[in-house]
């Protein structure tokens, strides 16, 4: 037996512009994943983590007056509609009459769960989701993410980039024909120790 582990990728990306109105970056359900549960003949499941990692960004130019442009969001990560963790935060930037301005914002979680744990340390329904027969999701349920503009703002343009990734890691039990071949080379082996010492 060897260790050994299984990830699953979710890249994201979107990106929106406007003049002096706000507009929708990232609808509702612009941050989820469908991952398959995790495959029982690679061995036993020892463990599994969920990644989250997205970057905001906003450039903008203003016009007769000062402008500010930026980002407030947060919301919960979810598997399967189960929470299990949540992060948000804010960011802006200000520029004077006649110049330009930007703005980014980082959020990202890293949780791992440990099969032992289920029922103590997390809802035991996410396990039974990793484990099951069907695809689950993955989630950060942020809603309706727009830039936060004020001031005299004449142009923008913002993008949010970053990826979700499932991984599970497992003890992998060897094939029967890797084990047979393995268990042969050792009795030949002993065999022909036992010659030399006869």
């Amino acid at each position: 037996a060897f260790a050994a582990s299984v990830v699953q990728d979710f890249p994201f990306s979107f990106s929106a512009s406007g003049t002096t109105s706000e507009a929708n970056l990232v609808p509702y359900d612009g941050f989820i994943g469908t991952v398959n549960p995790f495959n029982p003949g690679l061995g036993t499941l020892g463990s599994f983590q969920v990644d989250w990692d997205v970057t905001y960004g906003i450039n903008f130019n203003t016009g007769s007056s000062s402008g500010n442009g930026g980002f407030s969001t947060g919301a919960n990560y979810n598997l399967n509609d189960i929470s299990y963790a949540s992060s948000g935060g804010d960011q802006s930037g200000n520029a004077g009459p006649h110049s330009s301005g930007s703005a980014s914002l980082r959020l990202s979680n890293s949780t791992t769960f440990l099969v032992s744990g289920a029922g103590t340390d997390y809802d035991t329904g996410i396990l039974d989701a990793v484990n099951g027969a069907s695809p689950f999701t993955i989630q950060w349920t942020t809603s309706n993410v727009s830039p936060n503009l004020s001031g005299s703002i004449t142009s923008w343009s913002a993008t949010a980039i970053g990826f979700a990734k499932v991984t599970y890691n497992y003890t992998s039990v060897p094939e029967p024909s890797f084990t047979g071949a393995a268990s042969a080379t050792l009795a030949g082996a002993a065999a022909l120790l036992l010659r030399r010492r006869k």
